[in-house]
């Protein structure tokens, strides 16, 4: 069979979807950000940045979201450092895409030269779900441009429960459009609070419905050997009720391999901890930011 481009099933859905995101940009975002257009192999990718100082943050988002889902950690900060957050070839956003992608490391030269263009020698990559899988594998594949990784419930580290999280997901949309009394018990069972946010369950129901994504699952682990290559300082925040994987065994199997890896069992959070339990991330993630300062070369660029 031929690849393919991801695309939206109508004129009519990425209609809609353009509305939505309009309207989440204009009213989630903590400050206005600088945006950019940067021509790649995969297509144009668009990236939002905002000022700061110190080696910058790079947020890679997960599957079918966009750079949008980190205004959340955004309001609460990475500690006065520049951050950049962007939207990923062949999902969902202002980036597009030409070129078919078929494994995950297509995105590792995509990734180069959005940091090459965006004028940057290194970043601390913070990852959330499929976000994380491109976080590990830039890192083993990049050192030099990767100062640290932060992993949020990522893929990468065990198999994808697909089954598992494909039935999760089914609740959450379920759920989201019910009553609210219905909505507030799921979203405390679910451990997914932003069911209780009409708007962005409006937006993610249309891209998980009305997109035909033909881009690479990421359900797969890392091998031994590719675990063993990200010798970064790296950061593993696991949900506790984690719908992707087992954490205990998550946690086992990267503190085992990774060289050099804080990992914590954040407990009471569910998959969405970078959405729903932003406050608390945001807070680990600066102090692991902090505690490797002096590991890296100030880098001012913003």
């Amino acid at each position: 069979m031929a690849a393919t481009l991801t695309r939206f099933k109508s004129e009519q859905d990425r209609l809609r979807f353009d509305e939505l995101y309009a309207r989440l940009r204009a009213e989630r975002w903590p400050s206005s950000p600088r945006e950019a257009d940067i021509d790649t192999p995969l297509g144009t990718a668009h990236t939002f940045s905002w000022p700061g100082w110190g080696v910058p943050v790079l947020c890679l988002p997960g599957w079918g979201a966009t750079g949008v889902m980190w205004a959340p950690m955004l309001t609460h900060g990475f500690g006065g450092r520049p951050v950049h957050t962007l939207d990923l070839a062949g999902h969902v956003g202002l980036s597009t895409q030409r070129a078919p992608i078929t494994e995950m490391t297509d995105y590792l030269p995509w990734l180069d030269t959005v940091v090459d263009r965006l004028g940057l020698q290194r970043v601390h990559v913070v990852g959330a779900s499929y976000g994380g899988t491109l976080a590990l594998l830039w890192a083993a594949h990049a050192p030099d441009r990767v100062a640290s990784a932060s992993l949020l419930d990522p893929g990468g580290l065990m198999p994808v429960d697909l089954p598992r999280f494909i039935a999760w997901g089914i609740k959450v949309f379920t759920a989201s459009i019910a009553p609210l009394p219905i909505r507030r018990r799921a979203a405390e069972r679910l451990r997914t609070r932003m069911i209780l946010d009409p708007d962005f369950m409006a937006f993610s129901r249309l891209v998980h419905r009305r997109v035909a994504f033909a881009i690479p699952d990421g359900a797969a682990a890392l091998d031994d050997a590719a675990l063993r290559a990200v010798t970064v300082p790296t950061l593993a925040l696991l949900a506790e009720h984690s719908p992707i994987m087992d954490p205990t065994a998550a946690a086992s199997r990267a503190r085992a391999l990774l060289p050099d890896v804080t990992v914590e069992i954040v407990p009471g959070t569910g998959h969405a901890m970078a959405v729903d339990d932003a406050a608390l991330v945001a807070a680990r993630v600066r102090r692991f930011l902090d505690n490797h300062t002096a590991t890296v070369e100030p880098d001012t660029t913003g």
